[in-house]
């Protein structure tokens, strides 16, 4: 299996083929990708050997991390949210504090998503994802590093619609997590999702250059088209990210559109 794109320590990745690459670096407490400790989720360990290995470690079991870590929930406090913000850009947050909440969560999808998703996918195994289930270490920046699973979580049946292959990603993290940023940050759910469809449709895009069977990559296709669960995430809304000093515009940033 390909990469998913480059993984830099500074500055935003570059664009450099026709597949959108997240333009978000991917930095950790624990060092650069190569030196992150191997996941201890069993089901993605097969993808050690790969360039995909970078993007699963962010992902192993509770048991095996930091104490340091905190409930998942956390993130749905202002005060938590907050320190997280001052942490990771203090001086934008005091200037422009929308657009570095929206940088933010950029990290944080990209260290969520590609190991949910490869499991899910490439593994039919459902992570315990639900808020309740997870644990979360940042590193000194405010960004979270690792995601901590208090168990494996199931296999998914082979009649496994995708309601249910993407429930407790969905409406069991995602959707309570953006409903409390947006307030928060005072900009609309559809921000945060347009963050969430931007690696959605990168992780699609490299399954169908990469894996040769449809039928892996076909249930996620199916719920970025499905019409009952369109939550905004097709880019139609700026991140705001051009307002922050020294981070590049995103390369398909909806403004271009209509320049």
């Amino acid at each position: 299996m390909a990469s998913l794109g480059p993984l830099e320590d500074d500055g935003p990745l570059e664009d450099d083929s026709k597949t959108e690459r997240p333009a978000v670096p991917l930095r950790g407490a624990e060092g650069t990708p190569k030196e992150r400790p191997a996941p201890a989720i069993p089901v993605l360990r097969p993808l050690l050997d790969t360039p995909f290995a970078a993007y699963v470690a962010t992902m192993r079991l509770a048991a095996e991390g930091a104490a340091s870590a905190r409930p998942a929930s956390d993130l749905l406090e202002p005060s938590v949210m907050e320190e997280m913000m001052r942490s990771f850009r203090p001086e934008d947050w005091r200037r422009d504090p929308r657009a570095v909440f929206s940088f933010w969560s950029q990290h944080y999808f990209l260290r969520l998503l590609p190991p949910a998703l490869a499991a899910n996918l490439l593994f039919g195994q459902r992570l315990p994802l639900e808020l309740a289930e997870v644990r979360v270490v940042f590193d000194g920046d405010g960004l979270p590093a690792l995601f901590l699973l208090t168990h494996e979580g199931r296999r998914l049946g082979e009649a496994a619609g995708v309601p249910e292959r993407f429930q407790a990603l969905r409406e069991h993290h995602l959707d309570p997590l953006i409903a409390a940023w947006s307030r928060q940050a005072g900009v609309s759910e559809r921000l945060f999702w347009s963050n969430v469809g931007r690696y959605l449709d990168w992780i699609l895009a490299e399954c169908r250059t990469h894996l040769e069977s449809a039928q892996v990559w076909r249930p996620l296709q199916v719920w970025l088209e499905a019409p009952y669960d369109r939550k905004g995430w097709r880019r139609r809304t700026c991140c705001l990210r051009d307002r922050l000093a020294g981070v590049a515009t995103c390369p398909d940033c909806p403004k271009a559109r209509h320049v």
